[in-house]
């Protein structure tokens, strides 16, 4: 369900052109701090937020429309956008809530989300 739902929503962005503003903003940053790496960078960045809030699968299905339009501006392989993505939505480390593994982890090791926070950060 809420694979599902994160469709519809990565539908309903980049239908209404939100998706085209988001990418915008990433291909501001792509253009001002010089090329594709930074835009990747922001595309890895703003995945991974997504994914703390919202499970990985969600966090992916919402930016692949933002991350195209975004790599289509700046010549960017979709490969690597993927690839950015994939990395991003899979780094769910911070929040013990953004992932089911963590949450395992969360609760055997009767742990707080402070400490997860504290571990959790650098890995990120």
């Amino acid at each position: 369900l809420t694979i599902s739902a994160a469709f519809g929503v990565s539908a309903a962005l980049d239908n209404t052109g939100v998706a085209a503003k988001f990418a915008n903003a990433i291909i501001n940053i792509g253009k001002s701090a010089g090329g594709t790496g930074p835009a990747l960078i922001a595309i890895y960045i703003a995945t991974a937020l997504l994914s703390e809030l919202l499970t990985n699968n969600a966090a992916g299905a919402i930016m692949y429309p933002i991350a195209a339009i975004a790599g289509d501006a700046l010549k960017i392989s979709p490969r690597d956008t993927s690839i950015a993505i994939m990395l991003g939505a899979s780094a769910g480390f911070i929040n013990p809530f953004s992932y089911q593994c963590n949450l395992m982890v969360y609760a055997a090791g009767n742990y707080n989300v402070r400490e997860f926070a504290i571990i959790g950060a650098p890995f990120q």
